[in-house]
C-alpha cells in the first residue's frame, strides 16, 4: 500500500502513456502520439523523483529518537537460599526451574 502512495504519480503517467498507446494504434495518431510520449516523460520524471526520494537504509539519525526499554527489574523471590544451576557451555547461572540456559539454549540440568 505505501508503494501505491508514493508511486501514484508513476502509476498515472503509465496510465497516460498506455492510453496514448492505444489511441495511437487506432487511429487516432494526432492525439495519441503526444499523449504517449508526455507519458513517458511524465514516468521518467516521476521515476526518477521516487528513486532520488527514497530512504536511506542506514540512516543513523533516525537511531536516538526512541526511547530505550526500561531495564527488567528483578524478581522480588529471588534470594541466597535459591539453588542455581550453571551453564558448562557458557557460564550463565540460572535458577534451578529453568531447564536450558537463555544465552546459548543448552540444557542447564
Amino acid at each position: 500500500m505505501q508503494f501505491f502512495r508514493k508511486g501514484g504519480g508513476l502509476i498515472a503517467s503509465v496510465l497516460i502513456a498506455g492510453m496514448g498507446c492505444l489511441l495511437y494504434f487506432s487511429g487516432l495518431a494526432l492525439v495519441g502520439g503526444p499523449l504517449f510520449l508526455g507519458g513517458l516523460v511524465l514516468a521518467a520524471w516521476q521515476g526518477m523523483t521516487l528513486v532520488r526520494n527514497r530512504p536511506d537504509p542506514y540512516d543513523l539519525s533516525k537511531l536516538w529518537e526512541t526511547e530505550p526499554e526500561p531495564a527488567a527489574e528483578p524478581d522480588e523471590d529471588w534470594g541466597e537460599d535459591k539453588s542455581l544451576g550453571f551453564c558448562h557451555n557458557c557460564g550463565h547461572a540460572v535458577p534451578e526451574p529453568y531447564a536450558r540456559c537463555p544465552d546459548c539454549g543448552t540444557p542447564v540440568r
